[in-house]
């Protein structure tokens, strides 16, 4: 019987090896494999690229990135407002006996705004500042934020004078680029999709640098809602679209773009 020992031990050893190759086995085809998926390039010219990429590469490189969480400082309290742009805006509200704008109505409408160039607009010289209302002001960027029809964002740059959603943005879309070469900013047009538009640092003032475009193929496969945006450098960006009130739209999913 001794001699049957190391015979039947030697067996013992074999089959519990099977048993435990036969788990891994069982396990390596149970566990989930991730494996990233080539990049699918959407849209291309002189100045951006736009590649849909997988999940995989989306949250590998934001893992690896730092991305801060800073946000710009605003108002929504007219009155503290008044008191930031006092000689600047002047608010007013609606008189519907002479159906104008009145300054001396209190509101949220805008009766004049004197810019920094010295160059001003006022209520019933200019048609825009009948159809907005305040909103928000951001101290930092110097934009007075307005709502306008159906939701609309309309922003108006006190300090260069300009006006409008496609060139000045609403900054609350705002996001730098780490040594802020660039930035995305962006608005809300009033339809259920927003509008995105790369801007660039030119000696300390954001100038918009190319728009973003909404239909990225022959079949119109669109952007729709911007999330989870981050910067890999000064030149890549990283997002996700979005179709909120359409659920699993075969248009969601996450992008990269390149600017040149």
């Amino acid at each position: 019987m001794i001699k049957h020992i190391p015979i039947l031990y030697l067996l013992f050893i074999l089959l519990s090896a099977c048993q435990q190759n036969s788990k891994t086995d069982k396990a390596a085809v149970l566990k989930p494999q991730e494996q990233k998926t080539p990049d699918t390039i959407l849209f291309q010219n002189d100045t951006l690229a736009i590649y849909k990429i997988d999940s995989v590469s989306f949250f590998k490189a934001k893992d690896q990135l730092h991305i801060p969480q800073d946000t710009l400082v605003y108002f929504e309290d007219i009155d503290k407002v008044k008191e930031l742009l006092k000689n600047r805006v002047t608010f007013a509200g609606y008189n519907a006996g002479i159906d104008k704008i009145d300054s001396t109505i209190s509101g949220s409408f805008l009766s004049k705004i004197v810019f920094e160039n010295g160059d001003s607009l006022v209520a019933g010289k200019n048609d825009i500042l009948s159809e907005i209302g305040f909103w928000r002001y951001y101290p930092t960027e110097d934009i007075l934020l307005c709502e306008g029809g159906h939701s609309s964002d309309y922003p108006i740059n006190l300090k260069t004078g300009e006006m409008g959603g496609e060139v000045v943005g609403n900054p609350a879309y705002i996001v730098e680029s780490p040594n802020k070469r660039f930035r995305l900013n962006g608005w809300f047009p009033g339809q259920e999709c927003s509008d995105y538009f790369i801007q660039q640092n030119q000696s300390g003032t954001y100038i918009r640098y190319v728009g973003i475009p909404m239909d990225l193929t022959k079949e119109s496969f669109d952007l729709c809602n911007i999330s989870s945006i981050f910067w890999d450098g000064d030149h890549i960006l990283y997002f996700r679209n979005d179709f909120y009130k359409y659920g699993n739209d075969p248009r969601s999913g996450f992008f990269k773009l390149k600017i040149k």
